[in-house]
C-alpha cells in the first residue's frame, strides 16, 4: 500500500483520485452518491490527513481530504482528544440509550458531553472500527427508537483551505430536548476499505426551544475545533 504526505501538490493529486474518480468527476454527480469501486487501489495518507465523507457506504461529491487537529484514526489514540476544546469543557458520558447509538462491534468508542459558558450542551461521539457493521446511520437509529425524525440533508462550515460537509439529521426525543446530529466518516486510505480502520465522527447538539438552526450553528462552531485544513480542490488536475 503506497504512502503519501498530502502536504505536497503531487500527494494531493494522488490522494484525491479516490480509486479512479477525480474530485472533478465527483462534482458531476452533484450531491448524489457514486458507488464505491470494489477493486480501488489504496493510497494511504500520512500524519493527520484523512479522507472525509458524509456517507459511509458510497462516495459523494462532498468528499474532502482533511487534516484534523487531533489524531482521529481508529485506535486508542481517540482517547487523547482533549476534554478541553477552546471554550468547551468535556466529560465522559454514559451510553444510556442503545437504540439510538449507531454501532455494533466497534473497536473503540469515545462518548463525551461538552458544555460551554453560554449553556450549550452537545455530545461528541467517536466510533472506530474495521467492519462495516460497526456503523449505523443515525436516521435509522432514531427511527428504531421510535423518535420522529427530520432529514436536514447536509450542513457545511469553513476551515482553512475550503469547506467541510457533514450529514445532518434531527432526532425528536419525545421526553427530552431534540437532538441536532452532525456526522461524517474518516478513512486513512482512498480505497476506504474497512480493514484499514474507519472513524465515525458524530456531534449531537441538544436543541434549545426547538431552534434547530441555532443548534446546528453551535455544532458547526464546535466541529471547527477538530479540523485544521482541507486540501484545496485546485490541487487536482
Amino acid at each position: 500500500m503506497a504512502r503519501l504526505a498530502p502536504s505536497s501538490s503531487l500527494s494531493r493529486r494522488r490522494v484525491l483520485q479516490l480509486g479512479g474518480a477525480t474530485a472533478a468527476g465527483l462534482a458531476l454527480g452533484g450531491l448524489g452518491a457514486i458507488p464505491l469501486w470494489p477493486a480501488a487501489s489504496s493510497v494511504e495518507a500520512r500524519g493527520l490527513w484523512q479522507v472525509l465523507d458524509r456517507e459511509a457506504y458510497s462516495i459523494t461529491a462532498d468528499t474532502r481530504i482533511v487534516r484534523t487537529r487531533y489524531d482521529l484514526h481508529n485506535g486508542s489514540n481517540l482517547d487523547a482528544v482533549p476534554y478541553r476544546l477552546v471554550a468547551w469543557q468535556g466529560a465522559d458520558e454514559a451510553i444510556t440509550n442503545q437504540e439510538t447509538f449507531p454501532t455494533l462491534d466497534a473497536d473503540h468508542v469515545i462518548h463525551r458531553r461538552y458544555t460551554d459558558a453560554a449553556g450549550h450542551v452537545l455530545l461528541l461521539t467517536l466510533i472506530g472500527g474495521t467492519k462495516g457493521t460497526a456503523f449505523h446511520q443515525p436516521l435509522i437509529c432514531y427511527g428504531r427508537a421510535g423518535w420522529p425524525t427530520e432529514d436536514w440533508g447536509t450542513e457545511s462550515f469553513a476551515v482553512p483551505g475550503g469547506t467541510i460537509v457533514l450529514r445532518a439529521v434531527v432526532g425528536k426525543d419525545p421526553r427530552y430536548p431534540w437532538q441536532a446530529d452532525l456526522h461524517g466518516y474518516l478513512w486513512p486510505t482512498t480505497s476506504r476499505g474497512w480493514e484499514y480502520g474507519t472513524t465515525m465522527l458524530r456531534i449531537t447538539v441538544f436543541v434549545r426551544g426547538n431552534a434547530i438552526d441555532d443548534a446546528y450553528r453551535v455544532g458547526k462552531r464546535f466541529a471547527q475545533q477538530l479540523f485544521a485544513e482541507v486540501a484545496p480542490p485546485g490541487s487536482v488536475r
